[in-house]
């Protein structure tokens, strides 16, 4: 059984409490494929598991409109970047909803993957009541946008940011199906645990056969103390010992 899925079982049994903007025409950034087949018996163990993730996510999410959540990593390196791009790519495009991934830090690294330069941040958009459309980033011709929660190399959170915060959120759950937000690592910033009570669910993501099970532990209870929801974890960068081949058979 995949242990994604797992993980979303088990953070299910544990009950835990608790329109769209209009396409610019830009070129598909190479490392972006965008597509809308469905899932053959030759796709990889990864494919499996984002749609896995996504249909769980649904699952649990789904009495809520405009679905916020939230992916953080522990300590850095987990590769919780990629999985956003790939959960937006395979899970949510395969669905052929509307997506917005946030990039959350402030150094930003997804407007660096895709080699965007910087618009105004929501943030700033908000607080200058600027339109929201021109802070978000169309990538291809595909219905996923890319945006930044903050203006580059800003300071930490204050009161007045997690109001405004507030204010961006709401305004996105109206704009689309699915908003991704990619967030610094517990042990290296503030911001992702601040942000968290914001979500309609947070995914953990956790490098495989690296982290001990104390700490994925008191990042749970670290999430759930801040007033998040944890709905899942990811182990990330797993060794798959089974040969291909069999999981075309699984």
């Amino acid at each position: 059984m995949s242990k994604v899925y797992e993980a979303l079982l088990h953070a299910r049994a544990e009950n835990f409490q608790t329109k769209i903007p209009e396409p610019q025409t830009t070129p598909l950034p190479p490392s972006f494929i965008a597509t809308n087949e469905p899932l053959t018996i030759d796709s990889s163990p990864l494919e499996r598991e984002m749609l896995i993730l996504n249909q769980s996510i649904a699952d649990l999410t789904r009495n809520t409109k405009g679905t916020v959540i939230q992916f953080l990593g522990l300590q850095g390196g987990e590769g919780t970047s990629t999985i956003v791009r790939e959960f937006a790519k395979i899970g949510v495009g395969k669905n052929n909803n509307s997506a917005l991934i946030v990039d959350a830090y402030r150094t930003q690294p997804q407007l660096n993957h895709f080699k965007i330069n910087p618009l105004p941040s929501l943030e700033q958009s908000v607080q200058n009541d600027w339109d929201l459309n021109e802070a978000m980033h169309p990538i291809g011709t595909t219905q996923l946008f890319l945006s930044s929660l903050y203006p580059p190399m800003s300071s930490g959170t204050d009161v007045s940011s997690l109001a405004t915060q507030e204010h961006v959120f709401e305004q996105l759950r109206s704009r689309f199906d699915t908003v991704l937000l990619d967030t610094p690592p517990i042990n290296t910033s503030v911001d992702g645990l601040s942000l968290c009570k914001q979500m309609d669910g947070v995914v953990l993501v956790v490098e495989a056969e690296r982290t001990k099970s104390v700490i994925i532990q008191q990042a749970k209870d670290r999430i759930i103390q801040g007033g998040g929801r944890l709905i899942g974890i990811v182990f990330n960068k797993q060794q798959h010992y089974i040969p291909n081949w069999v999981y075309r058979w699984l």
